[in-house]
């Protein structure tokens, strides 16, 4: 995965979204050293931060990142580093460059926008098509249907049109940055 976006200009903007964070970073290793995903992948916070501060080719799963704020708790300089990430994410969804990861959250949010709330079925119908996985995890449809834990049919919230209003908005700020 790697951003097409010229790294001055990515290195440029994240200092300024996040108010001089990256700066502050003299690279000590500590947000990996106790990063919980970093334990169990190639997922290397330090690293990420590095290669930005440099302006080298960043090719790392930056979608690995599940936003716990370990890094930042143990941070010297408290940086916050999950803020830098999210920055990050969003450059990416931006530029369409997409995973599993952004896929899934699309197809939740989807669900959630029309609906007011999440709709299970379709969220993971939506999922599984724009992965190729088409009967990934079926098996478990079924008995979740059969106990009620799910339902075929979407139920919408009585806030549906509330939920739909703050997604508005957000597009709007959005178009605005």
């Amino acid at each position: 995965m790697e951003i097409k976006e010229n790294k001055n200009n990515l290195r440029n903007n994240i200092i300024r979204k996040t108010k001089g964070e990256l700066l502050k970073c003299f690279n000590c290793g500590t947000c990996s050293a106790g990063c919980p995903v970093s334990q169990i992948s190639n997922f290397n916070p330090r690293k990420i931060l590095r290669k930005l501060i440099l302006g080298i080719n960043l090719d790392e799963d930056i979608m690995s990142c599940v936003t716990c704020f370990t890094c930042t708790a143990r941070c010297p300089n408290g940086i916050n580093i999950p803020k830098i990430i999210d920055v990050l994410k969003i450059q990416y969804n931006i530029e369409g460059i997409k995973n599993n990861n952004t896929k899934f959250n699309e197809a939740f949010l989807n669900t959630v926008e029309k609906n007011g709330r999440l709709y299970e079925v379709g969220m993971l119908l939506k999922y599984n098509m724009d992965t190729g996985n088409l009967f990934q995890d079926a098996e478990f449809g079924l008995p979740l249907m059969l106990k009620g834990k799910i339902g075929i049919l979407p139920h919408k919230s009585k806030n549906a049109k509330a939920a739909k209003e703050i997604f508005r908005k957000v597009k709007e700020i959005d178009e605005r940055e």
